[in-house]
Protein backbone atom coordinates (compact mmCIF):
# COMPACT_ATOMS: atom_id res chain seq x y z
CA UNK A 1 0.00 0.00 0.00
CA UNK A 2 1.24 3.48 -1.03
CA UNK A 3 -0.36 7.01 -0.07
CA UNK A 4 0.79 8.50 -2.74
CA UNK A 5 -0.83 5.96 -5.20
CA UNK A 6 -4.52 6.70 -3.34
CA UNK A 7 -3.53 10.29 -3.73
CA UNK A 8 -3.37 10.29 -7.41
CA UNK A 9 -6.16 8.24 -8.03
CA UNK A 10 -8.02 10.78 -5.46
CA UNK A 11 -6.42 13.72 -7.73
CA UNK A 12 -8.06 11.99 -11.08
CA UNK A 13 -11.38 11.43 -9.24
CA UNK A 14 -11.52 14.85 -8.15
CA UNK A 15 -10.12 16.46 -11.64
CA UNK A 16 -13.63 14.68 -13.23
CA UNK A 17 -16.06 15.77 -10.78
CA UNK A 18 -14.53 19.32 -11.34
CA UNK A 19 -15.13 18.51 -14.83
CA UNK A 20 -18.75 17.56 -14.36
CA UNK A 21 -19.05 20.32 -11.96
CA UNK A 22 -18.66 22.87 -14.39
CA UNK A 23 -20.32 21.51 -17.50
CA UNK A 24 -23.45 20.81 -14.98
CA UNK A 25 -23.38 24.72 -14.53
CA UNK A 26 -22.93 25.57 -17.84
CA UNK A 27 -26.12 23.52 -18.84
CA UNK A 28 -27.63 24.91 -15.79
CA UNK A 29 -27.37 28.77 -17.28
CA UNK A 30 -28.28 27.46 -20.52
CA UNK A 31 -31.76 25.85 -18.77
CA UNK A 32 -32.33 29.30 -17.40
CA UNK A 33 -31.43 30.89 -20.58
CA UNK A 34 -33.96 28.42 -22.48
CA UNK A 35 -36.79 29.20 -20.67
CA UNK A 36 -36.83 32.98 -20.08
CA UNK A 37 -36.27 33.20 -24.35
CA UNK A 38 -39.35 30.24 -24.54
CA UNK A 39 -37.11 27.90 -26.54
CA UNK A 40 -38.55 24.24 -25.48
CA UNK A 41 -36.82 22.48 -27.80
CA UNK A 42 -33.72 23.74 -27.15
CA UNK A 43 -34.75 23.64 -23.10
CA UNK A 44 -35.34 19.75 -23.43
CA UNK A 45 -31.70 18.94 -25.11
CA UNK A 46 -30.20 21.29 -22.10
CA UNK A 47 -32.24 19.39 -19.85
CA UNK A 48 -30.76 15.73 -20.66
CA UNK A 49 -27.26 16.81 -20.54
CA UNK A 50 -27.68 18.54 -17.66
CA UNK A 51 -29.69 15.31 -16.35
CA UNK A 52 -26.92 12.97 -17.95
CA UNK A 53 -24.14 14.96 -15.87
CA UNK A 54 -25.64 14.99 -12.78
CA UNK A 55 -25.74 11.09 -13.28
CA UNK A 56 -22.00 11.20 -13.98
CA UNK A 57 -21.40 13.29 -11.02
CA UNK A 58 -23.19 10.85 -8.80
CA UNK A 59 -21.13 7.99 -9.85
CA UNK A 60 -17.94 9.80 -9.70
CA UNK A 61 -18.36 10.63 -6.07
CA UNK A 62 -19.56 6.97 -5.40
CA UNK A 63 -16.21 5.51 -6.86
CA UNK A 64 -14.08 8.08 -4.74
CA UNK A 65 -16.04 7.12 -1.69
CA UNK A 66 -15.33 3.68 -2.58
CA UNK A 67 -11.80 4.31 -3.13
CA UNK A 68 -11.47 5.99 0.37
CA UNK A 69 -12.91 3.43 1.96
CA UNK A 70 -11.08 0.25 0.06
CA UNK A 71 -7.79 2.07 1.69
CA UNK A 72 -7.51 0.18 4.88
CA UNK A 73 -5.57 2.44 6.89
CA UNK A 74 -5.48 0.27 10.08
CA UNK A 75 -3.38 -2.70 8.00
CA UNK A 76 -1.33 0.60 6.41
CA UNK A 77 -0.32 1.82 9.90
CA UNK A 78 0.13 -1.90 11.15
CA UNK A 79 2.00 -4.05 8.37
CA UNK A 80 4.93 -1.49 7.97
CA UNK A 81 3.83 0.07 4.67
CA UNK A 82 3.31 3.74 6.81
CA UNK A 83 6.65 3.35 8.71
CA UNK A 84 8.63 2.00 5.82
CA UNK A 85 7.89 5.20 3.33
CA UNK A 86 8.28 7.42 6.37
CA UNK A 87 11.53 6.35 6.91
CA UNK A 88 12.20 6.49 3.32
CA UNK A 89 11.28 10.28 2.94
CA UNK A 90 13.12 11.27 6.46
CA UNK A 91 15.87 10.14 4.30
CA UNK A 92 15.39 11.65 1.39
CA UNK A 93 14.96 15.08 3.27
CA UNK A 94 17.31 14.81 5.65
CA UNK A 95 14.64 14.37 8.57
CA UNK A 96 16.19 13.09 11.96
CA UNK A 97 14.44 10.06 13.34
CA UNK A 98 15.18 7.01 15.19
CA UNK A 99 13.40 3.91 17.03
CA UNK A 100 11.27 0.96 15.88
CA UNK A 101 7.75 0.74 15.15
CA UNK A 102 5.93 1.90 16.92
CA UNK A 103 7.89 4.21 18.59
CA UNK A 104 10.10 6.86 17.14
CA UNK A 105 12.09 10.24 18.01
CA UNK A 106 11.95 12.76 15.51
CA UNK A 107 13.75 15.27 17.44
CA UNK A 108 12.04 16.72 19.49
CA UNK A 109 9.45 15.08 19.12
CA UNK A 110 8.52 11.80 20.05
CA UNK A 111 6.20 9.68 17.94
CA UNK A 112 4.01 6.64 18.34
CA UNK A 113 2.10 4.68 15.28
CA UNK A 114 -1.46 3.38 16.99
CA UNK A 115 -2.78 1.03 14.31
CA UNK A 116 -5.58 0.50 16.22
CA UNK A 117 -6.89 4.13 16.34
CA UNK A 118 -6.16 4.93 12.28
CA UNK A 119 -3.84 7.59 13.80
CA UNK A 120 0.01 8.71 15.17
CA UNK A 121 0.30 10.79 18.35
CA UNK A 122 3.09 13.75 18.32
CA UNK A 123 4.30 14.56 21.93
CA UNK A 124 0.79 12.87 23.00
CA UNK A 125 -1.03 15.35 20.94
CA UNK A 126 -2.92 12.78 18.36
CA UNK A 127 -3.01 13.57 14.60
CA UNK A 128 -4.62 11.90 11.80
CA UNK A 129 -2.25 12.24 8.81
CA UNK A 130 -1.43 9.18 7.41
CA UNK A 131 0.47 10.38 4.75
CA UNK A 132 3.94 10.08 4.95
CA UNK A 133 4.67 13.26 3.23
CA UNK A 134 3.05 15.27 4.37
CA UNK A 135 3.77 14.19 8.42
CA UNK A 136 7.07 14.43 7.90
CA UNK A 137 6.54 18.20 6.34
CA UNK A 138 4.78 18.94 8.60
CA UNK A 139 7.00 17.65 11.69
CA UNK A 140 9.55 19.57 10.16
CA UNK A 141 8.09 23.01 9.94
CA UNK A 142 7.23 22.41 13.54
CA UNK A 143 11.09 21.98 14.20
CA UNK A 144 12.18 25.00 11.97
CA UNK A 145 9.92 26.91 13.42
CA UNK A 146 10.99 25.84 17.40
CA UNK A 147 14.60 26.52 15.80
CA UNK A 148 13.44 30.34 14.71
CA UNK A 149 12.37 30.77 18.07
CA UNK A 150 13.78 32.96 21.24
CA UNK A 151 16.40 31.22 23.27
CA UNK A 152 18.48 33.07 25.97
CA UNK A 153 20.58 30.59 27.02
CA UNK A 154 22.62 32.43 30.31
CA UNK A 155 18.85 32.79 31.64
CA UNK A 156 18.51 29.48 30.85
CA UNK A 157 21.47 28.66 32.25
CA UNK A 158 20.96 30.22 35.83
CA UNK A 159 17.87 28.79 35.76
CA UNK A 160 19.94 24.91 35.58
CA UNK A 161 22.26 26.21 37.99
CA UNK A 162 19.33 27.17 40.43
CA UNK A 163 17.87 23.67 40.29
CA UNK A 164 21.69 22.28 40.63
CA UNK A 165 22.01 23.86 44.10
CA UNK A 166 19.16 22.70 45.23
CA UNK A 167 19.85 19.15 44.19
CA UNK A 168 22.91 19.40 46.01
CA UNK A 169 21.21 21.15 49.35
CA UNK A 170 18.79 18.22 49.18
CA UNK A 171 21.56 15.41 48.70
CA UNK A 172 23.77 17.08 50.88
CA UNK A 173 26.95 17.54 48.37
CA UNK A 174 29.53 20.31 47.34
CA UNK A 175 29.64 22.37 45.05
CA UNK A 176 31.24 21.11 41.58
CA UNK A 177 30.08 17.26 41.84
CA UNK A 178 28.23 15.76 39.12
CA UNK A 179 24.16 15.73 38.71
CA UNK A 180 22.33 13.52 36.76
CA UNK A 181 20.44 15.28 34.54
CA UNK A 182 17.25 14.03 34.82
CA UNK A 183 17.49 14.83 38.72
CA UNK A 184 17.42 18.79 37.49
CA UNK A 185 14.64 18.57 35.47
CA UNK A 186 12.58 17.21 37.71
CA UNK A 187 13.48 20.23 40.09
CA UNK A 188 13.04 22.66 37.52
CA UNK A 189 9.12 21.17 36.97
CA UNK A 190 8.18 19.92 40.96
CA UNK A 191 4.36 19.80 39.51
CA UNK A 192 2.46 17.46 36.92
CA UNK A 193 1.00 20.99 36.00
CA UNK A 194 4.42 22.31 34.73
CA UNK A 195 5.49 19.17 33.42
CA UNK A 196 2.51 19.74 30.94
CA UNK A 197 4.02 22.93 29.91
CA UNK A 198 7.20 21.91 29.25
CA UNK A 199 7.41 18.49 28.92
CA UNK A 200 10.73 16.28 28.85
CA UNK A 201 11.24 16.66 24.76
CA UNK A 202 10.82 20.94 25.48
CA UNK A 203 13.93 19.92 28.23
CA UNK A 204 15.68 18.25 25.82
CA UNK A 205 15.31 20.83 22.69
CA UNK A 206 16.85 23.56 25.14
CA UNK A 207 19.21 21.53 26.39
CA UNK A 208 20.60 21.15 22.86
CA UNK A 209 20.53 24.92 21.66
CA UNK A 210 22.76 25.50 25.15
CA UNK A 211 25.44 22.73 24.29
CA UNK A 212 25.50 24.66 20.82
CA UNK A 213 26.10 28.10 22.43
CA UNK A 214 28.29 26.61 25.22
CA UNK A 215 30.37 25.06 22.71
CA UNK A 216 30.69 28.31 20.84
CA UNK A 217 31.40 30.47 23.63
CA UNK A 218 31.52 29.33 27.41
CA UNK A 219 29.32 30.76 29.40
CA UNK A 220 30.07 31.88 33.09
CA UNK A 221 27.02 32.86 35.75
CA UNK A 222 27.31 36.19 37.64
CA UNK A 223 29.21 34.17 40.09
CA UNK A 224 32.20 32.86 38.30
CA UNK A 225 31.00 29.76 37.82
CA UNK A 226 30.97 27.54 34.42
CA UNK A 227 29.07 24.17 33.45
CA UNK A 228 30.02 21.66 32.54
CA UNK A 229 27.89 18.70 30.91
CA UNK A 230 28.49 15.23 30.53
CA UNK A 231 27.88 14.08 26.90
CA UNK A 232 28.37 10.88 25.07
CA UNK A 233 28.41 9.27 21.60
CA UNK A 234 27.02 6.44 22.89
CA UNK A 235 23.22 5.78 24.12
CA UNK A 236 23.47 5.96 28.06
CA UNK A 237 21.10 7.02 30.91
CA UNK A 238 20.02 10.67 29.71
CA UNK A 239 18.51 12.89 26.98
CA UNK A 240 19.35 12.59 23.50
CA UNK A 241 19.91 16.06 22.09
CA UNK A 242 21.47 17.15 18.55
CA UNK A 243 23.79 19.62 18.57
CA UNK A 244 25.00 21.49 15.51
CA UNK A 245 22.88 18.14 14.18
CA UNK A 246 25.37 15.56 15.74
CA UNK A 247 23.98 12.79 18.48
CA UNK A 248 24.97 13.13 21.78
CA UNK A 249 23.59 11.94 25.21
CA UNK A 250 23.15 14.29 28.10
CA UNK A 251 23.02 12.41 31.26
CA UNK A 252 24.98 14.80 33.73
CA UNK A 253 25.48 18.32 34.64
CA UNK A 254 27.60 20.13 37.17
CA UNK A 255 28.75 24.04 38.27
CA UNK A 256 32.18 24.86 39.09
CA UNK A 257 34.38 27.72 39.50
CA UNK A 258 37.78 27.58 37.51
CA UNK A 259 41.13 27.61 40.09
Amino acid sequence: MDYEILLKQIQELTKKTKDLQDAQKKYFTAINKDSENGDLKQLAKDLAFYSDKLSSLSETNAALQELVSSFDVEAYLRDGDFTTQMLDYCQQTGVDIIGTAPNFEMFPFKVKISSADRSLTVNNKKSNCVRPRKFVDDVNKAQSKMSKSNFNADKFANELAQAYDMYLLKKGKKQGVDAPIKDIYNLLTPTSKIRSFYDVNSFAYDLSRFVEVNKRNSITLSDGRKVQIGTSHEKKVGYRILPDGKEEYLFQIRFYTEE
